[in-house]
Parts: structure tokens; sequence; C-alpha cells
């Protein structure tokens, strides 16, 4: 299971982090905050389980609505001369948990359903993450957040944490 304070979307892969500076770790941030400057949080709702092989997510949506945060992170990092790793596409998800044993499908599937009850929560920023081993290890570290709804100047004060 995913612990609580580990739950997140992602929403971009970058690569190798020691293939990034903290100079580009930076400019990705001030480029980032630069394309969601105006963009307010984001309302989107929660409930829809989805099943993959090696993992069971949320659904996020609409993920229409979080375009201008793709974007974001995508602008941010070709901008620093950084392809994306992320070829796949993207389908807003929160990962609850991974498999860690071949097992059937359909008991958990039976167990679970298709529907939490529906929640409502509201992105609110953008954090670029440092990622220690595989992603179900949860080890990372936010280097930078970009809150969404303040003006520029506002969130350029003190928001990014480089990596020592």
């Amino acid at each position: 299971m995913t612990p609580p304070d580990r739950l997140h979307m992602t929403t971009l892969v970058v690569g190798p982090a020691e293939h990034v500076t903290d100079r580009q770790l930076q400019q990705m941030t001030q480029v980032a905050a630069e394309c969601l400057d105006g963009i307010g949080p984001i309302p989107v709702t929660v409930g829809k389980i989805l099943y993959h092989a090696e993992t069971i997510l949320l659904a996020v949506t609409p993920g229409a609505s979080l375009a201008p945060i793709r974007s974001a992170a995508a602008t941010a990092t070709g901008r620093v001369g950084i392809t994306a790793a992320d070829g796949f596409g993207w389908a807003p998800h929160i990962t609850l948990c991974y498999s860690t044993a071949n097992q059937p499908a359909p008991p958990i599937i039976d167990a679970l359903g298709m529907q939490l009850p529906q929640r409502n929560i509201t992105i609110s920023s953008l954090g670029l993450v440092v990622q220690d081993g595989p992603e179900r290890d949860w080890n990372w570290t936010t280097v930078a957040t970009v809150p969404l709804g303040g003006d520029i100047a506002a969130q350029r004060a003190g928001q990014v944490i480089l990596r020592s």
C-alpha cells in the first residue's frame, strides 16, 4: 500500500536524477512557475478504481483539466534541454498499491469493485521531486513546489529547495 503521506499523481517522468544539475532544477522550477502563472487550483474527482498488472490506481478526472500542469512540466524540462523519459502518454491517476507477487486478479477485483465513494479534491501545486530507487519504495525528496493560484512574484519567494 502507498503510505498516506506519499499519495501523489505523477505528472511527468524526466529520467535519471544524476543527469540533472541543481541549476537545471532551479530553471525548471522557474519555467514551470511562469507557465502556471494565473492558473488557479484545479478541482478533480477520484473514486473510479483502475487495475493494472502490477498496481491498483484511482482515476483522477477530468484529466483534461490537468493539461496546464502536464504542459508546464513538459515545457520546463524541455527548456533546460532535458527530454522526458515518459513516452506513454498520460492518464492522471493516484497509485494506491503495488503487487509484489503473482496472484489472480479476480479475487481482488471482486473484493474492491470498480468504484469507491467519489471524493472531490483540489490539485494546488506542482512538485519537482528527486526519486531514489523504484517508485514503490516511496523514497523521494521534494526539491521544489510551484503553488497554483498565486502571482508569480509570490511563488518565487522561497519556493526552490535544492538537494544538497
